[in-house]
């Protein structure tokens, strides 16, 4: 069970992947699975990569 980051509702997901989109009920955002350090998280669909390099 995650917590969803926006309105702190409990999402399930019973066969997590990395990489599977997933929706809040409670506020239909979209998220995508993602693991880090062998706990899975959440980042919301669309948000940026603040860690991507970007070439000037």
């Amino acid at each position: 069970m995650l917590e969803c980051p926006i309105c702190d509702a409990t999402i399930t997901v019973n066969n997590p992947k990395e990489g599977a989109v997933v929706v809040c009920e409670e506020c239909d955002t979209e998220f995508e699975l993602v693991q880090f350090d062998d706990e899975w998280d959440l980042l919301e669909v669309g948000e940026e990569d603040w860690e991507e390099d970007e070439d000037f």
